[in-house]
């Protein structure tokens, strides 16, 4: 009896080693088949990565070539967002601006605005109102001025289908004149209008009334550029006459502010062709000789430019 039992622990024995180890052979090679997976999955991974790292590396060469090639574009991105910056801030002051440069002050900016130039720091947070001088020996030039001279020139263009112009017969220079029909030296400058066109000098008004839109110079000038003669209308203004009222679709509110723009504080206030500023009554002999001294710096100006260019 104890044999038979013997032999049937040595047979469950020998099956259970059997079972044992076939299981033991499968998670083998199931581990194997899933280590096999994961090391091509590795590789496929590696490989991608390298192709990823060449692509960065060419990425970069093309970077730094074209950056070799445009040495400015980095120094561009930076004052666009320099630029925004300043426009952001200017916008929360009701200040709008028409043009952005780098100005002679390092790390400053020269902003053209509605109220004139301002300067700027790169972020907008501190500006600064006011003229900004250069002092070489003994000469002394207003660079402030001479952007605001280049800022006038621009902006007259879109009034000029709104101005009221004598002409000259034989025009030598054209005067835009920002007038006040109540000024006294307005009407004088008005009433020797033939000595200046005999002068060559074509001018052209503007509406400057010094009281304001709530004032009666204002309903008077808004009278001139809404009659169908403004000429005559304002002829009859700068007589001391009585004009008829009239109302219409007009700008001469913009023309005022436009003239606050400029810097203008009184009238009449001349602007030049080239955007200078003239303020106050000049007789046309006066003015005509300025003129004429405006056009020959000019003229040697540009023969100075033209003998450094081609040198």
């Amino acid at each position: 009896m104890w044999k038979k039992t013997l032999i049937a622990v040595a047979l469950i024995g020998g099956l259970n080693a059997h079972v044992m180890a076939e299981t033991t052979d499968g998670q083998t090679k199931a581990l194997q088949a899933q280590l096999s997976s994961a090391e091509q999955r590795v590789a496929q991974l590696e490989q991608a990565l390298n192709e990823q790292n060449q692509k960065n590396s060419d990425l970069t060469t093309e970077l730094r070539a074209l950056k070799a090639e445009h040495p400015d574009l980095e120094a561009a991105r930076e004052q666009s967002q320099h630029f925004e910056m300043i426009r952001e801030q200017l916008a929360t002051i009701e200040v709008k601006p028409f043009s952005l440069e780098r100005s002679i002050i390092p790390s400053m900016y020269e902003v053209k605005t509605d109220r004139g130039v301002i300067y700027s720091n790169p972020t907008g947070r501190y500006l600064l109102f006011g003229n900004l001088f250069e002092v070489v020996n003994t000469e002394v030039t207003n660079l402030t001025e001479q952007s605001l001279a280049k800022l006038r020139a621009e902006q007259l263009k879109a009034f000029e289908k709104d101005m009221i112009v004598y002409p000259a017969k034989d025009e030598k220079f054209v005067v835009t004149v920002f007038t006040d029909t109540d000024c006294g030296y307005c009407q004088k400058l008005h009433h020797e209008m033939a000595d200046y066109n005999k002068a060559g000098i074509t001018i052209r008004y503007l509406a400057f009334p010094r009281g304001g839109e709530r004032s009666q110079t204002y309903r008077d000038m808004v009278s001139i550029w809404c009659s169908e003669d403004q000429r005559a209308s304002m002829n009859a203004a700068k007589n001391r006459e009585d004009i008829p009222a009239k109302t219409c679709d007009n700008n001469v509110l913009k023309q005022y502010e436009l003239g606050g723009m400029f810097g203008v504080n009184g009238t009449p206030a001349m602007v030049l062709s080239d955007g200078t500023m003239q303020p106050g009554y000049v007789p046309a002999d006066r003015l005509s000789a300025l003129l004429e001294q405006m056009a020959a710096k000019e003229l040697a100006n540009a023969a100075t430019e033209t003998t450094t260019a081609t040198q």
